[in-house]
């Protein structure tokens, strides 16, 4: 824990565009050249879908390409990593990953693990950060954790 504390600490201070770190991704001008896969560890209509098809809109118009969302939940979100881990390191495929897909997932689907999260994908844009809350029944009989 001493060597991967800090970075799963910041891994879960925010919701974070990954992809495979490329030299065709880091400023090709060619790029992108093709649609691009934004692979959504969640499912349609949660917090990270939503807010990553808002960016998809504004990166389409921006790039002059599309960005198609393909969701692909599973094992904590270790279905959408371990599909983008294993792509071709090109940047047309790209992670939109939250604290439960970095972080929970890999901890409690160790054996499930295909990759390293730490070390198998290069952050390359913030584009949200999301709140977290606990809440209960207005009538049960605490009200804190």
């Amino acid at each position: 824990m001493r060597r991967t504390g800090p970075a799963v600490l910041l891994l879960a201070a925010a919701c974070s565009l990954y992809t495979m770190t490329t030299t065709a991704a880091q400023g090709a001008k060619e790029y992108p050249t093709r649609p691009i896969r934004l692979v959504i560890p969640q499912t349609a209509g949660s917090s990270t879908d939503t807010m990553t098809r808002v960016l998809a809109t504004r990166m389409t118009e921006l790039l002059g390409q599309q960005l198609v969302i393909d969701n692909r939940t599973g094992v904590g979100g270790i279905v959408g990593g371990s599909i983008v881990a294993q792509s071709d390191p090109d940047g047309y495929t790209l992670l939109c990953a939250a604290t439960p897909s970095q972080v929970i997932g890999p901890q409690l689907y160790k054996k499930s693990m295909t990759y390293d999260t730490l070390t198998a994908f290069a952050p390359i844009g913030q584009f949200a950060i999301t709140q977290n809350v606990l809440i209960a029944n207005q009538k049960a009989p605490f009200n804190n954790v």
